[in-house]
């Protein structure tokens, strides 16, 4: 498989190689420590193994929310479906969302399924019943708890995020108006801001400063959600 640069075509890639003389085919996408990479980094691989895991628990779901109870059903959840999700989400940043709408669309069916709800049931209160994060909510959590990490417990983290980032101190020599921010890369370039560094730095410095100075993960992740969840 050969990585592409955005817009470029696959058909753009002409290679001709052997192994002890037999061709070496070129595929457009290859499964590597269980997660599906396409040769355009879209996610749209990954995506579809997601979908077509989670939506054979459509049926199951139907049945069991006639015998068994709401907590359980909850439960049930967040030990079949959630895990899929949040192991995933932080990935689909930079996935179109017209390729990671029918995942929401999924996620959101499911749990109308198993709280009996209708339809028309507005989405904000089915999250909040199961007190948990929509999808882009959730993935805004999690490359925020990423950024938290880097600056105050950097040593939690691969060798490789410890110089991912900037702190705003350490670029500027005056005192700017908020400590805890990060150093923002100014560029035109749609690339750089659709990029998942971009995203931690954004979503970081718009949050409060009432949350940028907690140095406990335990807290920071605490009320994190609740903030998210508002």
């Amino acid at each position: 498989m050969v990585f592409l640069r955005p817009n470029q075509s696959p058909n753009s890639v002409v290679l001709n190689l052997t192994l002890n003389g037999s061709p070496i085919q070129k595929v457009s996408s290859i499964k590597y420590l269980g997660v599906m990479l396409d040769e355009c980094f879209s996610w749209s691989e990954q995506i579809s193994v997601l979908y077509n895991k989670l939506v054979k628990f459509i049926p199951l779901f139907y049945r069991m929310k006639k015998t068994l109870p709401y907590s359980v059903l909850r439960n049930i959840y967040f030990s079949l479906v959630f895990p899929h999700l949040y192991s995933n989400i932080e990935l689909f940043y930079t996935a179109s969302r017209k390729c990671l709408n029918k995942l929401v669309v999924l996620n959101n069916k499911l749990i109308r399924i198993l709280q009996s709800q209708s339809k028309f049931t507005n989405l904000i209160t089915l999250y909040k019943n199961f007190n948990l994060l929509p999808m882009y909510k959730l993935a805004e959590y999690k490359i925020l708890l990423l950024a938290h990490k880097w600056f105050y417990h950097d040593h939690m983290l691969p060798v490789f995020f410890r110089n991912i980032f900037q702190k705003s101190t350490n670029v500027f020599k005056h005192k700017t108006r908020n400590i805890y921010d990060l150093y923002v890369v100014r560029s035109r370039s749609k690339i750089l801001t659709s990029s998942f560094r971009f995203a931690c730095v954004s979503y970081w410095n718009r949050l409060p400063v009432n949350l940028t100075c907690i140095s406990s993960l335990s807290i920071f992740k605490h009320k994190l959600h609740a903030y998210l969840m508002n």
